[in-house]
């Protein structure tokens, strides 16, 4: 077994192109002061109440990140999880639902943080694209089931459902070093929205019944029909 990085699909490059593009025209008009990283980020604070702003931010929230120097780590990681799990995806099934699929990550992700915010809330906004390479992530073992993947850069053979384990262990423990549970539970959220949509396309499907269609016998249709005694002539329905 040899580790092979996956060929890259038009729908998952176009992706990266955009996010790249956006964080670099994201810094460059925070620089003249337009506060975009405010504005479509996902805010969680609730300190004056729920912001009016979580209508539009709910679908922009995964092309922005902070705009500082330690964003382009986070920028870095999501771009290259999303090159290693999203591809496989698009290859298999196609745009139109490597699209679906990251929609549900975004928005499954979004609205989990929202309800656990009640709960925690976070003083800074969420933000990034992890969320559709968590739900990538999540569909890769259905894809790649009962068999065995080297995942980079670690490079040890590992099942499937074991990479899963191993991702979102990582999760569970930067959560706690950050003391944010938002890490761990937004992205468990995605990667189970994830794992949900691709076994729904990978489902058994029953093959449709198929009608038999009556031929229709050229003529009237004549039929013989039973008269009153044995004796009577057969009589002919027109």
């Amino acid at each position: 077994m040899r580790f092979n990085f996956p060929p890259l699909t038009p729908l998952v490059r176009a992706l990266l192109i955009a996010l790249a593009v956006a964080f670099v025209v994201e810094a460059v008009v925070d620089l003249v002061g337009v506060p975009v990283f405010q504005l479509l980020a996902l805010d969680l604070s609730y300190g004056d109440g729920i912001s009016y702003a979580l209508a539009w931010q709910v679908f922009t929230h995964w092309f922005v990140w902070p705009t500082e120097p330690r964003a382009l780590i986070d920028v870095g990681l999501d771009l290259l999880m999303i090159y290693f799990f999203l591809c496989p995806f698009e290859k298999t099934f196609g745009q139109k639902q490597t699209v679906i699929l990251s929609a549900i990550g975004v928005l499954t992700g979004a609205f989990v943080a929202i309800a656990l915010a009640f709960v925690f809330p976070r003083p800074l906004p969420w933000s990034g694209a992890s969320a559709i390479f968590a739900a990538a992530f999540g569909a890769f073992p259905v894809l790649f089931r009962d068999q065995k993947i080297m995942l980079f850069p670690l490079l040890i053979p590992m099942k499937a459902w074991h990479v899963i384990l191993l991702g979102l262990g990582i999760s569970a423990l930067v959560a706690v070093l950050a003391r944010d549970p938002h890490i761990f539970v937004v992205h468990a959220a995605a990667l189970g929205a994830g794992v949900a949509y691709a076994r729904w396309l990978t489902r058994p499907r029953d093959p449709k019944p198929t009608q038999r269609r009556k031929r229709r016998r050229s003529g009237p249709d004549l039929r013989v029909i039973d008269g009153g005694g044995d004796d009577d002539p057969p009589r002919w329905l027109n």
